[in-house]
């Protein structure tokens, strides 16, 4: 398994690159990203669903076939209640 602490996926000045917490890939080719929060701002949601998108860029390279696609797993922990955050702003 390889593992990198803050792998940053910035490759260029326009587009967003976030900076993984931790980055993983097992031998079974999977990708893991392992995101930590101890605070709100207020963009947790979006954060969510932005990070699995990148992760994807590298699941599959250019050409191949769809069926080759690597799986990827994104798992936030937070101290806070997420759910329940989002529940008092709805």
């Amino acid at each position: 398994m390889r593992v990198n602490r803050e792998e940053v996926t910035k490759k260029d000045l326009v587009y967003y690159g976030p900076r993984f917490d931790i980055y993983a890939e097992d031998e079974f080719g999977t990708i893991y990203d392992l995101e930590m929060q101890n605070s709100d701002k207020g963009d947790l949601a979006e954060r969510m669903s932005m990070y699995p998108a990148i992760l994807e860029r590298n699941a599959l390279l250019a050409g191949e076939d769809f069926r080759k696609r690597r799986r990827t797993v994104v798992i936030f922990i937070c101290n806070f209640d997420v759910f329940l955050m989002y529940l008092r702003k709805g």
